[in-house]
């Protein structure tokens, strides 16, 4: 059984913390849809699970995977590091500015919000450039494998008769 290396267990294991945080906010908000406090915390609770959970999960995995796919290293164990600390301080960054927003102090929060949706972007950009320069070029894929069926299974006798089932209601009309 093949290991996970240190960079995939620290995406999947964060994202598991911003699972919990983000199931946790999204719980409160819809046990209270009408409390106009817990109503501000929506845009908190959507960028915790898909900038927090949902992106690093499939980071990490895609960090694992695609070597194994392609049977060669990722491109650059330093850049999903970078990907890494990118990711997550957009993922604490975007919450942090929506709550300063709602409801500490929104000149702040003004300017945490474009910083760590720019760290975001630049972690997903960076993810997709070591990805893609693990992947194989066009030229280097092998063919595809034809499908191979199964053969089809044997056919199965046709019933010779049929009983009727018993009306367990005549009284009622068909």
């Amino acid at each position: 059984m093949a290991s996970m290396d240190r960079l995939s267990v620290a995406h999947v294991k964060t994202s598991l913390v911003y699972l919990v945080l983000g199931t946790g906010t999204g719980g409160a908000v819809s046990l209270w849809p009408n409390t106009p406090e817990l109503i501000r915390l929506r845009p908190v609770h959507v960028h915790m699970m898909l900038l927090g959970f949902v992106l690093p999960v499939i980071f990490g995995l895609a960090y694992h995977v695609l070597p194994r796919f392609v049977g060669r290293p990722l491109h650059s164990i330093a850049l999903g590091w970078w990907t890494y600390g990118l990711v997550q301080a957009g993922a604490a960054g975007m919450p942090a500015g929506f709550l300063l927003l709602a409801f500490g102090n929104p000149a702040l929060g003004a300017w945490v919000l474009p910083l760590a949706g720019a760290c975001g972007i630049a972690g997903c950009w960076l993810f997709a450039y070591n990805a893609w320069r693990t992947l194989p070029r066009f030229s280097e894929a092998p063919p595809p494998t034809p499908l191979r069926f199964p053969p089809p299974a044997p056919a199965v006798p046709k019933r010779i008769a049929t009983i009727p089932a018993p009306d367990l209601h005549p009284e009622r009309p068909l």
